[in-house]
């Protein structure tokens, strides 16, 4: 620990040195906050943050993971009511830069970067609205202080704009991620399709991360996107466009198969935790998308006429026999499939009439 703490102070200098030093002195710097997170604090007082963010910037889309993680821990570490290192990082152009190197590194698909840019978003996410979440998903309210909240809440508005993005890393690891893009209609004919006890890796719409990691990546898109969808009820008619609905669709199907399969082979673990998760998630997202205008509720309607496998899937979820989810998730699959069959029983969705309404609740009980 001595050693650490002559080595902190000199790491302003470290940062400001020639690009391969720095990038070791990133790695290294990371790997001790890896091994002890209570250094987090140092980082802070010796002003090793302020930093940080100077080389965590748009121009430096090159640099290694080690920054991105070393962001994301100093992110962990703010706490309520002031967020004051939570703050500072905002200051410095946080979630824009986070957003330029999500797309970034979708693009150039380098998944490993996706689930720190996420918790980093996350994190900012749950300090803004007032929220506190532990390792088991339970989340609290927290007092935030005003001068804290209103610049959080600021810096957390550009991320509408991420919206199909997010959606799309709610599918890392389905087999489906890159087909969506270009041909949602392939997205929906393979709903039935999906092999949960197969993980593979490869090009495409595969993963190359394993099932743990890819779970993890799902759970905290469909988190933040949650919180994006209560925050700000424009980016709802986003949701509800065909690519994104074919994309809730995957991630459903997807989730609610693997978490009927860990039940019945009595497998748990983390991925299969996280599964859970990521099917409420998905559908409180669709809920909150439709429960409180007419139009949206018509928009998904009108997509099941056409793709009945989609409430399908929601009913399998809905039904309290199955083994495909808990509780809460019951309830609002049942609730999001009572909007839609009373939808499209009144002939509200366009193309369809009673006579097809009563086609999918026949074909969803077989």
């Amino acid at each position: 620990m001595e050693v650490i703490n002559q080595l902190l102070p000199q790491y302003k200098g470290i940062l400001k040195d020639q690009d391969t030093i720095t990038q070791y002195g990133l790695k290294l710097l990371n790997t001790l906050v890896e091994i002890d997170p209570r250094l987090v604090v140092s980082l802070t007082k010796y002003g090793i943050t302020s930093h940080l963010m100077e080389y965590f910037q748009t121009k430096h889309l090159h640099n290694g993971l080690h920054s991105v993680k070393l962001i994301a821990s100093i992110a962990r570490s703010s706490t309520p009511p002031d967020y004051t290192v939570l703050r500072v990082l905002c200051q410095h152009s946080l979630i824009p830069t986070v957003c330029v190197l999500l797309r970034h590194w979708y693009k150039e698909s380098k998944e490993w970067f996706f689930q720190p840019l996420l918790e980093i978003i996350h994190c900012v996410l749950l300090a803004a609205t007032g929220r506190k979440e532990d390792q088991q998903g339970n989340v609290a309210s927290v007092s935030v202080s005003p001068q804290a909240q209103k610049p959080l809440l600021e810096a957390t508005e550009g991320l509408s704009e991420t919206v199909n993005l997010i959606m799309e890393l709610c599918i890392v690891g389905t087999r489906s991620v890159k087909t969506s893009v270009r041909k949602p209609a392939l997205v929906q004919i393979g709903f039935n399709s999906i092999n949960p006890s197969r993980q593979r890796t490869g090009a495409g719409g595969e993963s190359s991360l394993n099932s743990s990691m890819s779970a993890e990546v799902r759970l905290l898109a469909t988190s933040v996107l949650k919180m994006l969808v209560e925050l700000y009820p424009g980016v709802q008619a986003s949701i509800l466009s065909q690519a994104n609905i074919a994309r809730f669709g995957a991630g459903l199907a997807y989730s609610t198969r693997r978490v009927a399969y860990a039940r019945s082979k009595g497998f748990a673990g983390p991925a299969n935790f996280h599964d859970g998760r990521v099917q409420s998630n998905l559908l409180d997202v669709m809920w909150q998308s439709i429960c409180t205008d007419s139009k949206k509720e018509q928009a998904l309607a009108a997509y099941c006429m056409k793709t009945p496998s989609l409430i399908r899937i929601i009913q399998d979820v809905a039904q309290k026999s199955s083994k495909a989810a808990d509780v809460s998730a019951q309830k609002r699959a049942g609730a999001v499939v009572g909007l839609l069959l009373k939808r499209m029983r009144g002939g509200g969705a366009t193309g369809s009439g009673p006579g097809s309404a009563r086609r999918v609740s026949r074909g969803s009980s077989r």
